[in-house]
């Protein structure tokens, strides 16, 4: 919600004052045609940013959205064209932009060639909540300086300096779900845990969720609960299935 806010809040003061909001110098925009699939029959999409460059192949509407937003999928609400109709964008700017940066620019790229517009609200969603588990936390905290950092290896995660506010973000993915830290701990922390104690790799879904919470519990102290949570969502009021050029 906070990025968000201060990503609006940013476009809005360039326009208050006169200025153009942030835009890349050269930008492409081509409907995908090759529908690009990995190794599962997935489409394949990917993003590749670097300072002053931006370039995302085979992605949905509301994949671009997301990375210019920074925002998780959930998070967007639209037509259903949104999620299947896939594009190529490539886009230059006049400087070395940072990441950032890089998401203004793209924000304007959308409003541009898409004449995307939306409006924000609040709506109760399910999700977990991560929290302390009974008998407290078993975690380390972290000595060295850094970004928080993550090696999976199989069944089994590596961290460094992990918060737990980024701990739940990566939850989300085995769980296909928001997850909200709700554990008040504000420390960096060195951990590893090993899933594969838990589950085999034949396990269903339900199985997985248990078998998460069973690990999450014994080797970290932590525990995940089911609940609705009130979410930021960005709410889809219009745009056009065909890019302009």
């Amino acid at each position: 919600m906070t990025r968000i806010l201060v990503t609006l809040f940013l476009i809005a003061a360039c326009r208050s004052f006169g200025q153009t909001p942030p835009a890349f110098d050269a930008a492409s925009v081509k409907p995908n045609v090759n529908h690009e699939v990995n190794n599962e029959g997935r489409p394949r999409a990917s993003v590749s940013a670097t300072p002053g460059s931006l370039r995302l192949q085979n992605s949905t509407l509301s994949e671009c959205i997301q990375w210019a937003y920074n925002i998780q999928g959930y998070q967007v609400s639209g037509p259903g064209w949104i999620e299947n109709e896939r594009f190529d964008i490539a886009a230059k700017a006049a400087d070395a932009a940072p990441s950032q940066q890089l998401r203004l620019m793209l924000q304007t790229l959308l409003n541009e060639r898409f004449k995307l517009t939306f409006h924000r609200e609040t709506r109760q969603l399910p999700g977990y909540a991560l929290q302390v588990a009974k008998g407290g936390p078993k975690l380390h905290e972290s000595t060295t300086e850094g970004e928080p950092t993550m090696k999976p290896n199989r069944a089994v995660m590596v961290t460094e300096r992990m918060t737990m506010a980024r701990f739940a973000e990566i939850l989300m993915q085995p769980l296909h779900s928001p997850v909200a830290d709700l554990t008040a701990l504000k420390g960096r922390y060195d951990f590893t845990i090993d899933i594969s104690k838990y589950v085999t790799p034949d396990t269903g879904p339900d199985g997985m969720i248990a078998g998460l919470t069973d690990c999450l519990r014994e080797e970290l102290g932590l525990r995940i609960e089911a609940r609705k949570l009130p979410l930021e969502m960005l709410v889809i009021d219009h745009a056009e299935k065909t890019p302009s050029q």
